[in-house]
């Protein structure tokens, strides 16, 4: 979360930082990004760099929040008029990330968020857009979807968590290895959906 400083600037200058955030992540992995490169394309000191945040994995964590708020949003939204259970919304959902992220640079952007999420936060969601705590996210709808095995019981909250996790894992493997890939999208959707119906049929045979 950013300091108090950042929200007191100008409005131009918050912009410029989004933006030089989005080329530069977009570009490279978190992991071969510097403070300097930030700084130099934004033109600020680097001091004010750490006035408006407490460390690189802030600024990063700033970024990616602004770009995925329309896209939690849009996802609500979509759960509104959606009748399937969870792993069919899952499904849904992993098609509209690959509409939503059709431009090369958005692509690259969330492919090294992922990655970033796998290396960094050890396959943990706990911190991440994905993660329902004070704040929307992706993760929350989704546990709020049923999950129920074939003797239509719905499994309770801990084990909804833990298939999420699980599922989250699978969805951010998968599209990591299409983009490096280079699969087509339509492949790409076909690979997820054989992925996830193989934790469907085990999960609702519990």
């Amino acid at each position: 979360m950013p300091k108090e400083t950042f929200f007191k600037i100008t409005d131009e200058k918050r912009d410029n930082l989004l933006k030089a955030g989005i080329k530069i992540f977009s570009e490279l992995d978190f992991q071969e990004v510097e403070v300097k490169m930030i700084v130099n394309l934004v033109g600020i000191p680097r001091g004010s760099f750490y006035a408006y945040f407490e460390d690189l994995e802030d600024y990063y964590s700033y970024i990616i929040s602004q770009l995925q708020e329309n896209r939690i949003r849009e996802v609500e939204e979509l759960k509104t008029n959606f009748e399937g259970d969870f792993f069919d919304f899952l499904v849904l959902m992993y098609e509209y990330d690959l509409k939503k992220f059709a431009d090369p640079s958005r692509r690259l952007l969330q492919h090294h968020y992922f990655r970033y999420i796998q290396t960094i936060k050890k396959g943990s969601f706990s911190g991440t857009i994905y993660k329902m705590e004070k704040r929307r996210s992706v993760m929350g709808v989704l546990l709020t979807l049923p999950i129920i095995n074939e003797i239509g019981v719905s499994l309770s909250e801990d084990y909804k968590h833990f298939i999420a996790d699980m599922c989250m894992t699978v969805y951010l493997s998968t599209y990591n290895q299409a983009i490096q890939e280079n699969i087509p999208i339509k492949d790409h959707l076909e690979l997820f959906k054989k992925r996830i119906d193989i934790i469907e049929k085990g999960v609702k045979s519990c």
